[in-house]
């Protein structure tokens, strides 16, 4: 007699986002092979279903690896990548996995674009229990959101967010002003590329930015006063995960800033503070 542990089952879930110049002439995205996660080997599938449920019949509840397949433009696709679940480590019961890929362009080149995997939440939230694993010999590929060719050129100073996990404040900072370049509030592993062009001019406070329940897009300027600032942040985490990605580009220089840059800050449930320990991320100069 088997003894069922962990989740009874789950409901998993593949989503894309990302390019929509991509994305439209995508079709058929489905749940594809389930293999060994450490070994690569073929242990069921195709599934062919999305969404699929997993039932835990007291024998299969170790790790496994999903594979996605897709069509575009009527060729068929394998996403890069494979999420990794391990449903031993759920609580009893059942679950939602959503699981998030997003356009990604192999070898930087736009025009050899993959879907690839990004994240996965269980029940709306971050957890051990799921994670992205990249395929052995996997060639490079950097994930984008916004179609090959944004609106308009970046200029000289930017701030580019690619993930928000849940709320971002950005500041140019020096001895005679403080302006904030961006606020942007996200969660639920959707979408984040928001490009913030910081041009010189009068300062006016750019909108918040609400992407909690949607991908956000966007790309915007902002004018500041001549002169040399520095540029500091400030993450809010509403609870569970936290996951905060962002550069400043300065004369095409990209300095990354992401969470091994971030210390615990006060704690006021439900929400907890995250900084960059008063740090000083970049400095830019406008003129």
């Amino acid at each position: 007699m088997s003894i069922t542990t962990g989740a009874s089952s789950l409901n998993i879930t593949f989503k894309a986002e990302g390019s929509q110049d991509y994305l439209k002439d995508v079709t058929d995205l489905t749940i594809g092979n389930m293999v060994d996660p450490a070994t690569q080997t073929f242990w069921y599938g195709p599934i062919d279903k999305n969404p699929w449920i997993w039932m835990n019949d007291g024998t299969n509840s170790k790790k496994f690896a999903l594979m996605c397949n897709y069509n575009y433009n009527g060729t068929a696709k394998t996403a890069y990548s494979e999420v990794v679940i391990d449903p031993d480590t759920m609580l009893g019961g059942s679950h939602d996995v959503v699981v998030t890929l997003q356009t990604a362009a192999i070898l930087d080149e736009k025009s050899n674009s993959i879907l690839m995997f990004k994240s996965a939440t269980v029940d709306g939230n971050s957890s051990t229990s799921v994670s992205v694993q990249q395929f052995p010999n996997q060639s490079a590929a950097t994930f984008y959101g916004t179609d090959p060719q944004r609106s308009k050129a970046l200029s000289a100073n930017s701030i580019n967010v690619s993930a928000c996990d849940n709320e971002l404040y950005v500041i140019a900072c020096n001895s005679t002003i403080s302006c904030q370049l961006c606020h942007i509030l996200s969660g639920n592993s959707n979408l984040v590329d928001v490009v913030a062009n910081i041009t010189q001019g009068s300062y006016t406070e750019p909108a918040t930015l609400n992407g909690v329940t949607s991908p956000l897009q966007k790309q915007y300027d902002v004018s500041i006063p001549s002169g040399t600032y520095s540029i500091m942040a400030v993450g809010i985490d509403w609870g569970g995960g936290q996951q905060i990605e962002l550069s400043v580009t300065s004369d095409t220089v990209s300095k990354p800033f992401g969470n091994g840059g971030y210390v615990p800050g006060p704690t006021v449930k439900p929400e907890v503070f995250w900084t960059n320990n008063g740090k000083v991320l970049t400095t830019i100069t406008v003129d």
